[in-house]
């Protein structure tokens, strides 16, 4: 049995990158037809929230392409639009279709996609797969179960256990049906250990598990969306992430690949220690570049004179001289950059001379960032050095050019002693 395994689409036309998502996506399609999977699932995040109607037209026919190769089932994601996706639900297709909006055990039974739960005693033997379908576990959804709202202390805590009581109840139902054979978790998850593109661990609100925890479905592999970066969490349990199939924002610049999973296994034997084949199969994607850099002031060669110029910190100069030779044609370039207030102008001009000549690519493809730094100024430099009153009075008198008699200056010095004790006190 062969399963397809994507996610994390985020069908929208707006999106900067939508004709690179769209022929990723075509590719993607075609991939998947000269594979044959015999079922294709989706982790989530089809699309983004507030979908327009042309957003909804390209999820429609993106959903029928997949259901034209085999049965699908996609799960909903942290950004799908639920009552939109139970519009898409109806839509017609060659195979089955079935969009889970809430947590469903399905059997995939001669093509059919069928609910664990409606099939008899009899009707068991022919279940090919059995499928816990869990799409995002919002905690505000989890606690809602609840008779009373726990306290904000104890939220996190409950949910979770929640979530847990959701995941034992997935092996349950198998057991209460009578089915021993395989069975995957296909889900919209955080899980501990998971990783972004730039090689950080995930950070985010979400209710996070363990791999221990998935362990309480008693499945044989877990399918997840929700991390753009592909990763295997656990050779023991398959527990993998399909990555995103393109890379769409600048935080999914890392080496690694783009596409979707291929996941092969003989049914029969899969309470046998059979072999279970997870590969990743690559989707051609732009990669994203970035180049940081400060604008700063140095001295010349000779010591003396200085001068402004660029000084690269996240990509050093060998690793910018690489992009003329790792680039791509229709790779994009983010150049950023920290400059002074007072020096923008020289800045921007300098900077077009430093993309030329790091950069082989098109020049709409390159993305200029000026990070502004902001400049105080003081009406005498020798004012903003000093932090003691007495001497700031001083010398601003003496910078404004006043020439005050002794009685004078010393009425006002006063009167300014005595403004500072009442706004101290």
């Amino acid at each position: 049995m062969k399963i397809a395994h994507t996610g994390d689409t985020h069908i929208r036309m707006a999106h900067k990158r939508w004709l690179t998502l769209d022929r990723a996506l075509r590719d993607m399609v075609a991939q998947m037809r000269e594979h044959e999977p015999d079922l294709i699932v989706h982790a989530g995040d089809l699309g983004e929230p507030n979908p327009t109607a042309q957003d909804l037209y390209c999820q429609a026919v993106f959903l029928q392409d997949l259901a034209d190769i085999a049965p699908t089932i996609v799960v909903a994601g942290n950004h799908d639009s639920i009552p939109h996706l139970e519009v898409l639900a109806r839509i017609e297709t060659l195979h089955p279709l079935w969009i889970s909006t809430s947590p469903d055990t399905l059997a995939l039974a001669d093509g059919q996609i069928l609910q664990l739960s409606d099939l008899g005693l009899d009707e068991i033997e022919s279940v090919d797969l059995v499928i816990h379908a869990l799409p995002w576990p919002a905690k505000g959804n989890l606690l809602a179960r609840l008779p009373q709202m726990p306290s904000s202390d104890e939220s996190d805590q409950v949910a979770r256990q929640l979530l847990l009581d959701i995941f034992r109840g997935f092996k349950a139902e198998r057991e209460t049906a009578g089915y021993e054979g395989p069975s995957i978790l296909l889900g919209h998850l955080e899980v501990h250990g998971a990783r972004m593109d730039s090689g950080q661990p995930v950070a985010g609100p979400g209710l996070k598990v363990g791999v221990e925890d998935l362990k309480e479905t008693g499945a044989d592999g877990a399918l997840l969306g929700h991390i753009h970066a592909r990763q295997r969490l656990s050779d023991e349990t398959h527990v993998v992430y399909s990555g995103s199939p393109c890379r769409l924002t600048w935080g999914e610049a890392g080496a690694e690949g783009k596409g979707w999973g291929l996941l092969d296994f003989d049914p029969a034997m899969a309470r046998h220690d059979a072999p279970v084949v997870y590969e990743w199969v690559d989707v051609p994607s732009p990669r994203l570049w970035t180049v940081e850099a400060e604008w700063e002031s140095n001295l010349d060669n000779i010591g003396e004179n200085i001068v402004w110029q660029f000084v690269a910190t996240k990509m050093d100069r060998d690793e910018a001289g690489a992009l003329q030779k790792l680039a791509e044609p229709d790779d994009e370039l983010r150049f950023r950059y920290h400059v002074p207030e007072d020096q923008r102008e020289a800045a921007k001009e300098q900077a077009e001379k430093e993309i030329a000549s790091i950069w082989p690519g098109k020049r709409e493809n390159v993305t200029v960032e000026a990070i502004v730094i902001p400049t105080d100024k003081a009406r005498a430099p020798e004012i903003a050095r000093l932090d003691d009153p007495s001497q700031m009075f001083d010398r601003w008198i003496a910078a404004e050019g006043h020439d005050l008699p002794e009685e004078r200056r010393a009425r006002l010095q006063l009167l300014m002693n005595q403004v500072l004790q009442e706004v101290a006190s």
